[in-house]
This record gives C-alpha cells, structure tokens and sequence, in this order.
C-alpha cells in the first residue's frame, strides 16, 4: 500500500499541469484563517506547479478593507504575492474559494502543540511556503519592528497571548477556554525562570479585560502590548461581522467590521509575537502564524491537561515536499 502511494504521488506529479492560482476571500472567516486558505491551496497545487498567485479580496464582504467597492483588493494593502513562477508548459487557471482538503491543521487538532518538536517540519514548511509565495507589506513590518525596538529592545520577551472571546469556546480543548489565572500563573513562573535575562511580557488579546487584568498582577515596565483594538470583555472586538449564519445589515457591516486599521494591527501583534524568545498561548490561528513567522520560536501550549491527546488521524498536505524519512510522511504512511 505504501508504494502504491509514493507511485501514485509520482504519477501525478508528472502528469501535473502548472497552473495560475486564484485565491479568494472566504466570507466570515479570520484574518489569519484566510492567510490559512491561501496557505492550503498553494499545499494542495503546489505538487502541480504554481505558474502565478493571485488573491482576490475584492467582494464587498471582505472585512479587512474600508472601501467596500469590487475595484478595491484589500489583499494589496496588506500583502503582496513576491513574484511570479514561470514554467515551462502552459499554465492552467484554478480558483479557490474554500478549503479543499484538511491541507493545514486546525482548531481540532492539538497534538502539533504537544509534540511540537515532532511537528517541527510542518511549521518549517508553512514558513518556507509562506516566504516563497507572498510577504506582509513592508510599512506593517517596519512599524511592528519599531515597536519591538522602542519598547522590547534588548530585554527577554515572552510572548503571551489569550484568547478570551467566547465566540471561539468550542475550538478549545474541551471546549473549555484557559482562564486569565492560569495565563498569568504561567507567565509568572516564566518571568522568574528567564529573571537573570531581564525578561519583558509581550501581551496579545481581543480583550481590553484581559490586558487589565495583567496590568493588575505585573509591573508597567514588565508589561507591552500595542494599542490593536479589542472588545470590552469576551465578544469578538468587530463582531457580528464574521458569522456567515447571520444576515447582515451592510451599513451595521461596514460600521463593526476591523477594515484596514483592524488588519494591520492584528499583522504588528503576530509580527511582535513572532520575534519573541518564549511564546505562552493556547489554541488559535494567531499562535499558528506566530510560529509561521519563527518556527524556532520556545512555544509552551496551554491548558498542560492536553499533554497526551491523541494525534491528529486526519492526513495533511504537503506530503510532497516532505522527505521520506520525515517523521510526519512516515506517520501519514503508517495510517494508509
């Protein structure tokens, strides 16, 4: 049966056509879970050869862009495709709206946080693809990385971020959020442990309560986090915008949604994150496209009680691109 596969996936690599890769704005999706959809298809094509990548966030839908008008892309404000692959046969032209296929993992799947050094080629390849294929636009590099240097500069960042909206319970283990105490816990026995290094906190949330909340168990100079907006307590800051179940009112829509300003400051936050030495978190495509930005990066997943879930059953891609002697190809193989 293994054979069969590798055969299989050698056959369709020669018999692949290159193609034009158009990705669209998927409605009510995240920030970071559309970056995940463009990430997906280029896994899924990538076997195929990609000639050119396009994404189109024109629809008036999107929410990362203050001018809802279809002659407006708010994906070229914010990223930008490096450039184009020129192969040797004609390319063909694929569009993409949805997830085609468990390409990338997602809120189900733990066990790449508890056996994050197994997984390591995983989050190696969805930086490399990643820097392969598209980049932030350098204004919102340049302005995370002044932060970083204004109010970090030499000292020992910990990462930490909380996600606190209940809107995402269900995708936590258990569906059961990590409480603040836990966080905080957490990020006092690693300022303790990283003491002699002059430690700073590096906070990330969708909750002015949360930032509170820290504000009252550590010292001002201890504690940074950037001006992102955020909700009051435990609502999605922009919500009802991202709940495609939900008739929109368009004119309540464009008033709620994060538009650019929202974008760029979820960008600085990941951005900031990515650079940090320790990153403390829990379940959320933030963590993921932290660790996209700096696979190196010490991460520590919360709750601890998930230290022995189960691996993933479901295959991902891009088994192509991953040796044979990986870990990941070998555990793949081992299911079929």
């Amino acid at each position: 049966m293994n054979r069969l596969l590798l055969f299989l996936a050698w056959l369709s690599f020669l018999c692949a056509e290159p193609v034009d890769l158009t990705v669209r704005y998927l409605e009510g999706g995240g920030l970071f879970c559309q970056l995940n959809l463009v990430l997906s298809a280029l896994f899924v094509h990538e076997k195929e050869g990609i000639n050119s990548l396009a994404v189109d966030w024109t629809a008036p839908y999107v929410a990362y862009k203050d001018d809802p008008s279809p002659k407006v892309n708010g994906w070229d404000a914010l990223f930008s495709s490096n450039r184009t692959f020129p192969c040797t046969k004609g390319a063909l032209p694929v569009h993409v709206d949805n997830f085609i296929c468990h390409a990338v993992h997602d809120q189900n799947c733990f066990h790449r946080w508890v056996d994050y050094a197994g997984y390591y080629p995983y989050f190696k390849i969805r930086s490399d693809t990643f820097h392969k294929y598209f980049r932030i636009h350098p204004k919102i590099v340049e302005s995370a990385n002044t932060f970083f240097r204004d109010r970090i500069g030499s000292r020992f960042p910990i990462g930490v971020h909380v996600r606190f909206a209940s809107s995402h319970k269900h995708e936590m283990y258990r569906s059961e959020p990590v409480d603040i105490a836990t966080y905080i816990d957490e990020a006092k026995g690693l300022m303790k442990r990283y003491k002699a290094r002059n430690p700073i906190l590096v906070l990330a949330s969708d909750s002015d309560y949360v930032i509170k909340k820290f504000r009252e168990h550590f010292k001002t100079l201890d504690l940074v986090y950037t001006p992102a907006p955020r909700s009051a307590y435990d609502r999605q800051p922009h919500e009802p915008f991202d709940d495609p179940k939900v008739p929109k009112n368009w004119e309540t829509f464009h008033a709620k949604k994060p538009g650019y300003y929202g974008a760029v400051m979820t960008l600085i936050d990941v951005l900031v994150l990515s650079k940090c030495a320790v990153f403390l978190h829990s379940q959320s495509n933030v963590a993921d496209w932290a660790v996209t930005l700096n696979p190196d990066i010490d991460s520590i997943f919360l709750p601890r009680t998930v230290a022995h879930y189960p691996p993933c059953e479901c295959p991902h891609a891009p088994f192509h691109l991953i040796p044979d002697g990986d870990t990941l190809w070998n555990r793949y193989l081992s299911r079929s």
